[in-house]
């Protein structure tokens, strides 16, 4: 039409569509638009020439990159390697005579898009006992990629993204200690490329020293990760490098008063004690390597124990110290299991484990072979039992004692697999203790 004279008013043309068009009169030149989002080769046609026409291609700058000129009405083509860019063409009559006012011209422009690439690149950075942080180089015209994972031994892939924008990606919930596979794909506009992989094994959770309960370990390095302890029971633990920071759970169900104690101190330790929401409550620091203690009157709640070097040399990779909250007045109370001889749950029976806990004393804690529990002044028949983590009782011992006397007795653990168990003392009925163990 009377607009497409010129670059300004180019009438944008379809691909591989014929367009037909008058060159008339003969300073008539007729200017058509498109835009090329993935580079790729095209090729512009002009055919069916009444006169002598040629046809010329120019970038978004206006510059030619392109002409067929052929002498007379024979067809014009001319082929081109184009990048991402806005083009124009330009058709117009080779000389004064070359025009028409009634027999068109057939204008075609088509495209092969160049094939999608393939993502390079590939890193794995950031990797922790759960998490891993992907990335690669982008791929030139690329709209999106396709981003999927899976354990080195798994034969289906997981799909974490079907089609994001970014080049990065973060995987969680892994399993520590274990490797895993992960490709990445680009897609554009002709298409998707092909996948590109690469592996990473997730770091393991580090070994347990000798003097190390498991419940200190990589993970209770916030409060997000802190182990819950078990009261009246004295836990191990490692401040190594000098940045550790050991952080511990329980929960206080009765208010009233505990004690905190850290003792066997291999570098000047402090103990801080904090609220649910974070806040300290209290504090131990003593310089050197004297033992720390606090007493605390808690409210019911959650609260947090962090055990902390005191300065940058404050830290040993072999020796532990010993941490211990000792219930006084304040109580936990504990649900007693009744049914099918497991840990569910029957509601309205309770227990406290007060100052009638500290009446129990089970050593050695790791065990080996058999649990030793030393009941101080506790008279009549008393029933301990010993429960895994699903519930299930894998041990149980009846004794009886006077109740001015220490009576210690035994229960075989030889047979029990290595894991945590829950152990409970019942005295008359009524459960004065609930805590666990570790069997080695």
């Amino acid at each position: 039409n009377e607009l497409n004279g010129t670059t300004a008013g180019a009438a944008v043309i379809p691909f591989n569509t014929n367009v037909t068009g008058l060159i008339s009169p003969a300073s008539d030149i007729d200017f058509y638009r498109f835009a090329i989002t993935s580079a790729g080769s095209i090729t512009i046609t002009l055919s069916t020439l009444p006169a002598d026409y040629n046809v010329r291609l120019r970038n978004a700058a206006g510059t030619q990159v392109a002409i067929a000129q052929r002498t007379g009405t024979r067809s014009e083509s001319l082929n081109y390697t184009a990048a991402v860019g806005t083009y124009y063409v330009e058709v117009y009559g080779a000389n004064a005579a070359a025009n028409n006012a009634t027999s068109c011209y057939t204008l075609r422009v088509a495209l092969v898009t160049a094939a999608c690439g393939n993502p390079t690149g590939l890193t794995t950075s950031g990797i922790t006992t759960t998490n891993a942080n992907l990335s690669w180089t982008a791929v030139a015209n690329a709209t999106s990629y396709a981003v999927e994972y899976k354990l080195n031994t798994a034969a289906t892939w997981t799909v974490f993204n079907a089609a994001q924008t970014s080049t990065t990606a973060s995987l969680t919930a892994l399993t520590a200690g274990t490797a895993y596979n992960w490709r990445v794909r680009a897609t554009c506009a002709s298409g998707a490329g092909a996948y590109v992989s690469a592996n990473f094994t997730t770091t393991s959770i580090g070994p347990v020293t000798s003097c190390q309960n498991p419940l200190d370990n990589e993970l209770n390095g916030t409060t997000a990760g802190a182990a819950v302890i078990p009261f009246n029971t004295n836990i191990t633990g490692l401040i190594s490098p000098a940045s550790d920071i050991d952080y511990y759970k329980f929960t206080i169900t009765t208010g009233g008063r505990i004690t905190i104690s850290l003792t066997t101190l291999p570098a000047d330790y402090n103990i801080r004690l904090r609220n649910s929401a974070g806040t300290q409550v209290a504090i131990a620091q003593r310089t050197g390597t004297r033992s720390e203690s606090l007493n605390y009157t808690a409210a019911i709640g959650t609260y947090y124990v962090e055990v902390y070097g005191a300065n940058a040399a404050a830290n040993n990779a072999t020796r532990c110290y010993t941490l211990r909250v000792a219930l006084g007045t304040a109580a936990r109370n504990n649900t007693v299991i009744r049914r099918d001889e497991t840990l569910s749950v029957e509601a309205g029976q309770s227990t406290s484990e007060s100052e009638a806990a500290q009446a129990v004393e089970l050593f050695p804690n790791p065990i080996s072979n058999e649990l030793q529990v030393k009941l101080i002044a506790i008279g009549g028949q008393t029933v301990i039992e010993v429960f895994d983590l699903t519930g299930k009782k894998v041990a149980t011992k009846t004794t009886n004692s006077n109740v001015g006397t220490v009576n210690i007795t035994s229960v075989d653990m030889s047979r029990n697999v290595t894991g945590i168990y829950l152990v409970r003392v019942t005295n008359k009925n009524k459960v004065v203790h609930l805590s666990k163990i570790i069997k080695q």
